[in-house]
């Protein structure tokens, strides 16, 4: 939650141990307060629903929830968002370009006639 509300969005690389150890990071966690809601916990598992409040200094209210996190199949990625998703877990062990290669070859792969095209550059 915390690296959300800082960096803006939550990948592999959020817990990276210098992001987890940012003063900025553990100032937010601070003020972080979980509550559970049973009318919510009875939802579950047919859904997985989540809710946020954000309450800022100047008495400002931000909500949002769901009823099924992204990428269920209720509630599924953009192509775009999968397209990032693959790169953002691939790159900490491939390079960018291979993880573009293959998620290029992934994404075409209903053309692909022999299954080694997948493994040649």
């Amino acid at each position: 939650m915390a690296s959300a509300i800082y960096y803006g969005k939550v990948n592999l690389n959020s817990f990276a141990l210098n992001k987890i150890n940012n003063p900025e990071i553990k100032k937010i966690i601070e003020k972080i307060e979980i509550i559970i809601k049973e009318e919510l916990t009875k939802l579950h598992p047919e859904k997985w629903p989540a809710r946020l409040e954000i309450y800022t200094k100047d008495n400002r209210i931000y909500k949002a929830g769901f009823d099924y996190p992204k990428g269920a199949p209720e509630n599924p990625l953009s192509r775009e968002e999968l397209q990032q998703r693959f790169i953002d877990f691939s790159t900490p062990t491939i390079s960018y370009s291979e993880a573009k290669t293959i998620m290029e070859k992934i994404l075409k792969i209903e053309e692909i006639i022999d299954i080694n095209q997948l493994f040649t550059k």
